[in-house]
This record gives C-alpha cells, sequence and structure tokens, in this order.
C-alpha cells in the first residue's frame, strides 16, 4: 500500500514537473515574441527616419532648384 501511495506521489510530482518544464517553454516563446516585436519595432522607427531624411533631401533638392532658378532670373 505505501508503495502504491508513493508511486501515486512520484507520480503527481512529475505531472508537476512536466507543467513547470512547458510554463518555461511558454514564457521563452513569449520572450520570443517580445524579441520579434521590439524588432519590428526599431524597423518601423528606421523607416520613419528613412523617411524623414528623404523629406529633408527632397527640401535640400527644392531649394537648390529654387537657388537655380533665382541665379537664371539675375541672369
Amino acid at each position: 500500500l505505501f508503495g502504491l501511495i508513493r508511486t501515486c506521489s512520484n507520480l503527481f510530482g512529475l505531472i508537476r514537473t512536466c507543467l513547470n518544464l512547458l510554463g518555461f517553454v511558454r514564457t521563452c516563446l513569449d520572450l520570443f515574441e517580445l524579441a520579434r516585436i521590439c524588432l519590428n519595432l526599431l524597423r518601423f522607427v528606421r523607416t520613419c527616419l528613412d523617411l524623414f531624411e528623404l523629406a529633408r533631401t527632397y527640401s535640400n533638392l527644392l531649394g537648390l532648384v529654387r537657388t537655380c532658378s533665382d541665379l537664371f532670373e539675375l541672369v
């Protein structure tokens, strides 16, 4: 009888250990998902910075065209 009780207790301990392991795996998957979200956020910020750089370049180009136009008016 005591052997059966000990076996059941060990079985419950094994089940608890497996559940803890599954919780650990789930936590790892959540961390990977969080890392993926952070990488996507960094890509978004980088895209925004690239768009601002493009707008600045376009503004500089417009300034150059305006300067050239002013020079042609002087000539």
